[in-house]
């Protein structure tokens, strides 16, 4: 039996057979792939059909789970495997041929969570961006803070975890439409081990516009209710040292929030509104100031968001 398991909690055909192309062309298939249907269109199944080389073990579940949780999707298609290590993907992501081989041939004594430096690429497969490579090993707790400070990228599909400490921590954490549960996951399973980067492959996400990082207006509430529940695990969770005291750890927080706000902005008015007083906790400005400044924020993205409609309608006119 392999020990690496890759899982795709599936649900888009509309870039999975990219997926699987660069399965397919993996330079060792020292791997079993699990492929779990989120209650999703039969043409995922046929897609798998067609890379009989794979040896896929494809389930269509009939209740759509991921429309009311994702994370508990992700966990029942982790539990379709019983590899020591699993590697969850997404159902538009690619990868770099050596990504398994990499793996496979690096040491993986006294750790449990390992990554793949990654790259944006748009709906067509073209680079967006490749990202700063990460620390070759790293804290748990310098990576959480790094994510706070907004000094590291990083998404789901670049990690692979030992199943032990996944069966410990019960599955991902647990939070709205999935948003930062990623994070506060590999803060938990890492642990007091390092988390490490190999030193090959790369992991491609799509920006394809279909994702629920792209969701912005449909999602807003459901992201700034993970966006909290985030910074109460954090408060849970982190114990401040003298290297890095409470005030850093608040600092960080703070910053984080901001950027969350602003991402999922524009926003209503009667959201604003209790904005003012869910992030007082973690925003030591009086209920004025930060009425005032969500307030500029907000109109700032408001005319943004008609910019950018605006320029699509012209595009689409002259089409």
């Amino acid at each position: 039996m392999s020990r690496l398991a890759i899982v795709i909690p599936a649900f888009k055909p509309d870039f999975f057979r990219r997926t699987l192309e660069s399965l397919a062309a993996q330079t060792s298939d020292g791997f079993t792939l699990y492929v779990g249907n989120d209650g999703g269109p039969p043409e995922l199944g046929d897609i798998c059909a067609d890379f009989p080389e794979l040896e896929i073990r494809y389930r269509r579940f009939e209740e759509n789970l991921g429309g009311r949780s994702l994370v508990a999707h992700w966990n029942r298609c982790v539990r379709m495997s019983d590899e020591a290590w699993v590697w969850l993907l997404s159902d538009d992501d690619v990868v770099s041929p050596d990504c398994v081989e990499t793996f496979l041939a690096h040491p993986l004594d006294g750790v449990d969570l390992v990554r793949f430096d990654t790259e944006t690429i748009d709906a067509e497969g073209r680079p967006i961006r490749t990202h700063e490579p990460h620390p070759r090993s790293e804290s748990a707790e310098d990576f959480l803070m790094a994510r706070l400070q907004g000094r590291r990228h990083s998404f789901v599909v670049e990690y692979l975890f030992r199943r032990t400490v996944f069966d410990r921590a019960d599955g991902f954490v647990d939070f709205p439409v999935a948003w930062c549960s990623d994070d506060a996951s590999w803060f938990t399973f890492a642990g007091d081990t390092p988390i490490v980067t190999l030193p090959g492959g790369r992991v491609s996400w799509r920006a394809s516009g279909l994702n629920i990082t792209d969701a912005n207006e449909r999602r807003q509430a459901e992201k700034l209710d993970a966006a909290f529940r985030f910074l109460d695990f954090v408060d849970d969770r982190v114990r401040p040292t003298s290297a890095r005291p409470p005030s850093a750890w608040n600092g960080a927080q703070l910053h984080w929030l901001h950027d969350q706000i602003r991402h999922v902005m524009p926003l209503p008015p009667r959201t604003l509104r209790r904005l003012v007083d869910r992030s007082a906790p973690y925003w030591p400005l009086s209920p004025s100031r930060r009425a005032s400044r969500l307030a500029a924020w907000n109109a700032v993205a408001t005319l943004k968001s008609m910019r950018g409609r605006v320029r699509r309608a012209l595009r689409s006119r002259s089409g």
